[in-house]
């Protein structure tokens, strides 16, 4: 059964680190409420618990916390932590099939019946949501239930609602299951921004009982002087080695307001392992930064990023130079999933080490793990693709996906046919000798194409030249696209890419008509 194990709470996702709940001492009455409500023993009595919260408020690091605190008293059923960086972390498809496979662990019993669940019906993980939480969830759950009685309460984990592709097919099958009470003795514990879409399905929409209702606590309404109690324990001690002044440290915890993440991010900036001795110097131009109490909740943070790109791309640049730094953040923003410095240079076609030393200069944003560049939290992606926010930094998506669209068939030119050089056709691919060697002919850059193609194309601005390109390449080389994905072992990916190419071609038709 696939499953996605990056969506676990406790998996390496990148650095040698797992994700970081709270700083000890920091959200305690938050975490205390939550996990009342986890053990029964709370005044809230719902089966359903969304915490709510705009970017940076620290929705995940509370939600790892509460895994930790679950899973070190034997409680915590499963985790989905939802995530725009890895393609199997934004799959709705992969939600409940990951939730389930996690369930098998902790309940024996449950996961004797998920596999005879499986025997009878080995297609059931490839079905819409809906289907899934019936078969693969609820059945096997109810049936547990019936001959073992209702377990202690289990929470079950989904964070950053946000973040994962068609969300809504997942919570139009999962909220009317916890509203009707049809899982007894589990709790689901769920995290995103409030966006309208996820809202919808988690307000309900006829009088329930009270158990039968998802609770709702809005990080941003917490009362600002508890956060701010929170961030100055968390900066303290984070910064203890620098021996900031009080008076300096008070301006940094002012500045953070109420977001958890521009108090990270300044502990990154500040404490660049490339730069230590200039860390001072840091602390000072942070607490002369300009700010306000009137100004929106997300303009500091605004202009802490900014500040870090102003300082990351050099001033005296040309418009053609200046571009190449840009295109190189905005590759990394854009990406289908996280790319090498070498991939960025051979797409972008620029010098691999003007991409080693930008990224090297982002290191309070971005990081390297096992060569691949992550974020470090969704909030610059935001930033990035707002123009309003990021003003002469502004990444418009559509272009950037149209250049790396025209990028990706042109790297596609490179297949051919039998690109892997095997001896014989006789054999199956898995029987050539040398073959993993062989695969090297296909290298990451290609990989990269063949799998991504489709993506970016649909979300491009589908000009006439990049058209042509796609027309191109449907007629010359997507016989041997497909030869190359089958050497890969994702001829599954080859129906995606199709699907993004109908999307296009339907989009087109429309504006036509």
């Amino acid at each position: 059964m696939p499953y996605s194990q990056r969506a676990f709470h406790d998996v390496d996702i990148g650095n040698g680190h797992a994700r970081e709940g709270c700083t000890p001492g920091t959200r305690e009455k938050i975490l205390k409420d939550i996990e009342e409500w986890a053990d029964g023993v709370s005044s809230v009595q719902t089966l359903g618990y969304w915490i709510c919260g705009m970017a940076g408020t620290g929705k995940g690091t509370i939600a790892k916390s509460v895994c930790d605190t679950m899973k070190n008293r034997k409680m915590l059923a499963a985790t989905f932590f939802c995530s725009r960086q890895f393609p199997e972390c934004r799959d709705h498809s992969k939600v409940i099939p990951t939730i389930v496979y996690q369930m098998a662990q902790f309940s024996p019993s449950f996961g004797r019946e998920l596999v005879t669940i499986l025997e009878g019906n080995p297609d059931i993980v490839s079905k819409p949501p809906n289907e899934q939480l019936e078969m693969l969830l609820i059945e096997p759950w109810i049936k547990v239930v019936s001959t073992e009685g209702v377990h202690p309460f289990s929470p079950i984990i989904i964070d950053a609602l946000d973040e994962c592709e068609n969300i809504e097919s997942v919570l139009s099958a999962l909220i009317p299951g916890i509203q009707d009470q049809r899982m007894p003795g589990l709790k689901f514990l769920l995290t995103s921004r409030p966006e309208n879409h996820i809202y919808r399905h988690l307000n309900a929409p006829r009088r329930l009982p009270a158990e039968s209702q998802v609770e709702k606590m809005y990080l941003h309404n917490v009362e600002e002087s508890l956060v701010q109690g929170d961030i100055a324990i968390y900066l303290s001690y984070k910064l203890q080695d620098l021996n900031i002044a009080q008076v300096e440290m008070n301006k940094l915890i002012k500045s953070s307001g109420k977001l958890f993440i521009y108090a990270a991010t300044l502990v990154k900036y500040i404490c660049d392992p490339d730069f230590p001795d200039l860390a001072s110097s840091k602390v000072q131009e942070m607490t002369s930064m300009n700010s306000s109490p009137d100004k929106n909740q997300t303009q500091d943070l605004d202009q802490l990023y900014t500040t870090i790109l102003k300082k990351a791309i050099p001033g005296r640049l040309t418009p053609s130079q200046r571009k190449d730094y840009l295109d190189i953040i905005y590759t990394i923003i854009t990406a289908g999933r996280p790319l090498t410095c070498s991939v960025i240079s051979e797409l972008l076609v620029i010098q691999q080490k003007l991409v080693e030393a930008t990224i090297s200069r982002m290191q309070s944003v971005l990081y390297i793990s096992d060569q691949l560049i992550y974020t470090f939290h969704a909030s610059f992606a935001d930033y990035i693709v707002t123009g309003d926010r990021s003003g002469g930094m502004y990444c418009n998506e559509i272009e950037q996906h149209t250049l790396l669209s025209h990028a990706i068939l042109n790297h596609m030119n490179n297949l051919r046919f039998n690109i892997c050089d095997l001896p014989s056709s006789f054999l199956a691919d898995k029987d050539v000798p040398g073959i993993e060697g062989r695969l090297k002919n296909i290298n990451d850059t290609l990989d990269y194409a063949c799998t991504f193609w489709g993506y970016h194309i649909a979300r491009s601005n589908g000009n006439k030249t990049l058209m042509k390109g796609l027309e191109n390449f449907l007629e010359n080389k997507s016989v041997f696209w497909i030869e190359a994905m089958n050497l890969m072992r994702k001829l599954s990916v080859c129906q995606e890419n199709i699907d993004y190419v109908l999307q296009v071609c339907i989009s087109i038709l429309g504006n036509l008509m």
